[in-house]
């Protein structure tokens, strides 16, 4: 069975990649545990950036909803989202720049772990969402981390009324800084990666420190309601609708 999460090294950068393309990236247990030790490496080294991106069509379309829907119990969905936190850590306090390179759609936690990164690439045709509500949960990030970027009130209409953005509406709302065409999408985040390489560990850290160490108490209980929420009988049965369907839903 193929890693979900590989990694190799580009120019100087370490470029990790999401590798569930039959599932569009998305991130069941293994694949966050995966992440969070190649991010360890990548953040903790000589690197000149670290290169997060996606195989396939997507880059990620966030946590698999059939995996949250076989959880028996509540230990099961701690363990789960113990991992997810642990790399939403590990990304907070990375030494090392941190770019996002975005070949498709970005979904749910797939979307949300762009505002933890530095700088954010996307192909042309991109497009994101963040659909947490219509399956009973709610997105971590964006109510935290998203109400500090895009303010309270936008953050709420991301999260509520859920819109389908375009790659130009995400640049204009700040969650993409550059729009490039697909064929100039990896180039272009590892000439990033070879920019950014100069910047010493040090003001990589302290810059990171003062601007996540603050929102990582709210972060750390957001996913503790989600722990809660995932459980709930109402977040069952959307999310046994969703499994139901085969996962179709607006914007296939």
């Amino acid at each position: 069975m193929a890693e979900p999460v590989l990694s190799r090294v580009e120019r100087g950068s370490l470029v990790i990649v999401l590798n569930r393309p039959e599932r569009l990236n998305a991130f069941n247990l293994e694949a966050w545990r995966r992440l969070s030790s190649l991010l360890g490496e990548g953040c903790s080294s000589g690197y000149n950036a670290v290169v997060l991106t996606g195989s396939g069509r997507a880059f990620s379309s966030g946590d698999d909803i059939y995996e949250m829907y076989g959880f028996r119990s509540r230990g099961e969905a701690e363990a789960f989202f113990g991992e997810l936190l642990g790399a939403l850590e590990v990304m907070a306090s990375c030494r090392r720049p941190l770019v996002a390179a975005v070949n498709g759609l970005a979904v749910g936690g797939g979307a949300e772990v762009l505002l933890l990164a530095d700088v954010v690439v996307a192909s042309r045709g991109s497009w994101f969402w963040f659909p947490e509500s219509r399956i009973g949960l709610i997105p971590p990030l964006l109510s935290t981390v998203g109400a500090l970027a895009f303010g309270p009130r936008r953050a709420r209409y991301l999260a509520l009324a859920a819109p389908r953005l375009s790659v130009e509406e995400a640049r204009d709302i700040g969650l993409v800084d550059l729009v490039v065409e697909p064929g100039r999408l990896l180039d272009t985040a590892l000439g990033l990666g070879e920019e950014l390489g100069s910047v010493p560990d040090g003001v990589v850290a302290s810059v990171r420190r003062l601007t996540m160490e603050p929102l990582l108490p709210r972060v750390r209980e957001a996913v503790g309601v989600l722990v809660d929420l995932v459980v709930s009988p109402e977040a069952r049965r959307l999310m046994g609708s969703f499994v139901v369907r085969g996962g179709r839903k607006r914007g296939d």
